[in-house]
């Protein structure tokens, strides 16, 4: 199939663009990241927002506008109900390290000691057409439980909060297993962010075809 557009991905995590060149490439899409756009191979932004929405956006902008081409943003939070939402936006600033994040969360949650453990990932997603100058917002979550432990490392493959979140799987109603125990090719087909991409690829079929 020949390629219909091409979609900067703007991030430096090179794993989230080939999940996202995964989902989309059958469509004919390329997807690119800012190493291979001179213009935006070196550019940081602050993540300063105040919500994942605005994190996303402002991320998208900054990228789409410096490289001139169709741009998506992402932002993820965790969201624990008896934090009264927290670490939410603040999820990556929670500690210094995933280990320190999540030993972090326990003993908060410990403290407040309430037995509610319920909490949900969201992934925010903003689109940036910088030919238009409009932006598209998309969203995906996945509620859960926060585990009384973090798992084992040696037998996970999970990075920061999957360690300690336990997804709610409709066809699992039993499971006990974390993100990082289920592993990464369950985790990307039910994940936050793939139902966040799902909506984007959608919209994109739509739009730009």
């Amino acid at each position: 199939m020949a390629k219909k557009h091409t979609l900067l991905l703007a991030t430096h995590n090179r794993g989230k663009a080939e999940e996202l060149s995964q989902l989309l490439r059958p469509l004919g899409w390329e997807v690119l990241v800012p190493s291979q756009v001179p213009a935006v191979a070196s550019l940081d932004v602050v993540e300063d927002g105040q919500t994942l929405a605005a994190n996303a956006t402002k991320k998208a902008i900054a990228f789409g506008q410096a490289a001139h081409v169709l741009t998506v943003a992402d932002d993820t939070g965790l969201e624990v109900t008896a934090l009264h939402g927290e670490p939410g936006v603040h999820a990556k600033r929670y500690g210094p390290t995933a280990e320190a994040r999540n030993q972090r969360l326990l003993s908060e949650l410990a403290a407040e000691g309430n037995p509610d453990r319920s909490a949900r990932f969201v992934t925010a997603l903003c689109l940036f057409d910088a030919t238009t100058g409009q932006t598209k917002l998309f969203e995906g979550q996945v509620t859960g439980q926060i585990a009384t432990k973090i798992a084992e490392q040696d037998v996970t493959e999970g990075l920061g909060y999957d360690t300690v979140f336990i997804p709610d799987l409709p066809d699992q109603p039993a499971n006990q297993l974390t993100f990082a125990e289920l592993g990464p090719a369950i985790k990307q087909q039910v994940s936050h962010r793939r139902r966040a991409l799902d909506a984007l690829r959608v919209y994109l079929e739509e739009h730009y075809a």
